[in-house]
């Protein structure tokens, strides 16, 4: 699997994974030309008379183009804000106790099934499978979303009984 040192076996304490900044970035970019396309309807509505689409296609397609984004765009502005907000606030925290995101239900290393790290050298991608066998949960931290992903992904491994370990 990875190359546990003896420094990374001995990490004792808690081992916090915050949000990276990619995902959120990427967010604010798409955010930023929604506001960006509404100011626009909304500076040259008052150019764009309307006219019925009987009359002239390419006349009511630009008068649709102006007056009709803005009520999608704007709703979706907010979503992408508070979904930006939530990415932001995220933490993904490991520590002798278990592993879970903080304000949420932690999961106890000893309630963890199996850990499966066949798809950590493609994807970046750990699962954490966790629950009785009728109930079977999964957490799915990747690297693309949490910084000190390496470290958590170390400190899980040396929590959990190797027996229990897929790579």
């Amino acid at each position: 699997m990875n190359e546990i040192t003896e420094a990374q076996k001995d990490q004792s304490g808690p081992i916090q994974c915050p949000a990276t900044k990619d995902p959120i970035i990427r967010l604010m970019i798409f955010m930023g030309m929604c506001v960006a396309y509404t100011i626009w309807c909304f500076i040259d509505m008052p150019k764009t008379p309307y006219a019925p689409f009987t009359e002239d296609i390419n006349k009511f397609g630009y008068w649709a183009a102006n007056h009709i984004p803005p009520f999608f765009l704007i709703p979706l502005t907010v979503i992408l804000l508070v979904t930006i907000i939530k990415m932001k606030r995220r933490v993904l925290i490991a520590d002798d106790d278990g592993i879970g995101y903080a304000d949420k239900d932690k999961i106890a290393w000893s309630d963890v099934t199996k850990l499966d790290a066949s798809q950590l050298k493609a994807k970046g991608l750990l699962l954490v499978h966790y629950g009785d066998d009728n109930d079977e949960k999964m957490l799915k931290p990747d690297s693309w979303r949490l910084q000190n992903f390496r470290d958590m992904v170390a400190f899980a491994e040396s929590k959990i009984p190797a027996e229990k370990i897929v790579s």
